[in-house]
């Protein structure tokens, strides 16, 4: 499981943004939303873009993100989430 070193939730009108700065992320790692019903995810390499040719997927289900890329190994990533 990626550990969450930071996280901000915003109100935008009826929609809100979790932010999530992770840590000792590495491939297939999940991290729970704080929101109620989280829509989607959008995930962006933390360091050295220049380490992770792959790009990052972020998976959800339920409160359950899922952080995918086979290029993670302990990184850094930032996740924005889209929910109500």
């Amino acid at each position: 499981m990626a550990t969450v070193s930071n996280r901000f939730i915003t109100v935008l009108g009826p929609i809100k943004m979790e932010i999530l700065h992770l840590t000792a992320v590495t491939d297939a790692d999940t991290v729970s939303s704080q929101l109620q019903r989280p829509l989607f995810a959008i995930a962006t390499p933390g360091t050295d873009t220049a380490a992770i040719a792959v790009a990052i997927n972020a998976a959800i289900s339920g409160r359950t993100i899922t952080i995918n890329s086979s290029d993670l190994s302990s990184e850094i990533v930032d996740v924005l989430v889209f929910g109500f």
